[in-house]
């Protein structure tokens, strides 16, 4: 059991430095109803309609 928590421990570590490396995502909307909390698909260079991260109205 040790050995497991030590696994996830380096594994958890690994993940937030690597997290931390990265930058975000800058890239031209080309026109495309793009708002502030809008779902993206970048496999597919896609908006996802009918969700958002909160309220637009709030």
């Amino acid at each position: 059991m040790l050995i497991l928590r030590l696994v996830l421990l380096i594994v958890y570590y690994w993940s937030l430095k690597i997290m931390a490396q990265q930058k975000p995502i800058t890239m031209v909307t080309l026109g495309r109803p793009f708002h502030l909390g809008m779902l993206y698909d970048v496999r597919s260079d896609k908006i996802i309609t009918g969700a958002t991260l909160w309220d637009p109205q709030n």
